[in-house]
């Protein structure tokens, strides 16, 4: 495990163990509130949409930071859904679809890495397994893919609105899934990526320019991750639209 993953662990610990809630959730479920994100979501949207959602970990931190948020979160892996689902099976306003998105409705192949939060509908790339070890591919497991729009309609948003994105290089794919929804989305998170970690990814130029094209201004970057020599790795980059 790298410095900068084992200092991460240990800070959402330390923030975990100020709060019930939060302790009860790692004790049962074994899952960390992601931090990365605390300062933009002091804007209080009415409707957040996670994409990966994985464990739960930014619907969490989305919780915890604006209780009253609607939720509606995708995470094709079975495993993942059966801990979100248990963590918030309790939450009203918490929707979960078992489901991938991206630019049209097909059947595909989700790589999945021994962290499972590191799997992707791309390849895994050699690179990617050399800086973050323990992300190798152990198999593969089939995926419903759909657009945004076929999962949602614009009924079930209230704005204002938050789009996340953490889908292990396969960005650029979602977001044209998500085009036929953008007219409501003010702000855009999404983890991009300087190197290509996943075999024939979208890098962080390609996303910007698609983002740019579409009204949206790039804002600021959070968890920016870097290897040994100082090279940018990958973070997450906060776009706003332009009004």
């Amino acid at each position: 495990m790298n410095f900068q993953l084992l200092r991460k662990r240990f800070t959402k610990l330390f923030f975990v163990l100020q709060s019930p809630r939060l302790i009860k959730v790692f004790f049962n479920n074994g899952v960390l509130i992601s931090l990365e994100h605390r300062n933009i979501l002091q804007k209080q949207y009415k409707t957040v949409i996670d994409i990966v959602a994985n464990k739960g970990q930014f619907s969490l931190a989305v919780r915890y930071w604006i209780p009253e948020a609607q939720i509606i979160a995708f995470e094709p892996l079975r495993g993942a859904v059966e801990t979100y689902r248990r963590i918030f099976q309790d939450d009203k306003k918490v929707i979960l679809h078992q489901v991938a998105v991206g630019p049209g409705e097909v059947e595909s192949i989700i790589h999945i890495s021994k962290a499972d939060d590191s799997s992707s509908l791309l390849p895994i790339s050699q690179l990617q397994t050399k800086l973050f070890p323990g992300t190798e591919e152990i198999r593969t497991e089939p995926v419903e893919v759909k657009r945004l729009s076929e999962l949602i309609s614009p009924e079930d948003l209230i704005a204002p609105i938050l789009l996340k994105l953490d889908v292990q290089g396969f960005e650029l794919d979602v977001l044209k899934g998500c085009k036929d929804l953008f007219y409501l989305i003010e702000d855009i998170i999404v983890e991009c990526s300087f190197m290509e970690l996943y075999k024939g990814q979208a890098l962080v130029f390609e996303v910007v320019r698609y983002l740019d094209s579409i009204g949206y201004i790039f804002q600021n970057i959070y968890n920016l991750e870097s290897d040994h020599n100082g090279n940018a790795i990958q973070g997450d980059f906060v776009f706003q639209k332009n009004l």
